[in-house]
């Protein structure tokens, strides 16, 4: 377990770049689309200030092709540098796995950001923004019917 000194932040951000152009099969001239996305490429926010029509349209982007979605958290190096200090620094220096240690912590490191990028991605935006909209959508359609009664 660590301690708190190397405790991560696990408060990660979002980041989008336009996904690469392929070139068009037959050399045909279609009209491209994905304009509609063009505001969020380059977006980077914090995961806690990301609002739920931005994720939503974010993974809209993403499902055309047209985003590419990278989250990233922070302290991962941080923590990197605690663990090999921790291992390598009791000792265990002149072993002869002392070479490997580092390397076998950088993809223990590297998993666990995978893993919780997987998990923020869902718990954390798609859940709660789907949520969001379900309710949205129903209340607006509770004033669209009360309106439509009043006409009556």
């Amino acid at each position: 377990m660590l301690d708190s000194r190397a405790r991560l932040d696990v408060e990660g951000v979002v980041e989008t770049t336009a996904a690469a152009k392929r070139p068009v099969k037959g050399g045909s001239k279609a009209p491209q689309r994905g304009h509609e996305y063009s505001h969020y490429s380059g977006f980077k926010r914090r995961l806690d200030k990301v609002k739920p029509h931005e994720w939503l349209a974010i993974k809209r982007g993403e499902a055309a092709k047209k985003l590419r979605v990278k989250i990233t958290f922070s302290d991962t190096d941080r923590l990197y540098d605690i663990l090999v200090g921790r291992y390598l620094g009791h000792g265990h220096a002149t072993c002869l796995c002392a070479e490997s240690i580092p390397a076998a912590i950088r993809k223990a490191v590297d998993a666990v950001e995978k893993s919780l990028a997987r998990e923020f991605r869902s718990e954390r935006l798609t859940v709660p923004s789907e949520d969001f909209a379900i309710k949205t959508f129903t209340d607006n359609g509770l004033t669209l019917d009360m309106r439509m009664e009043t006409n009556v």
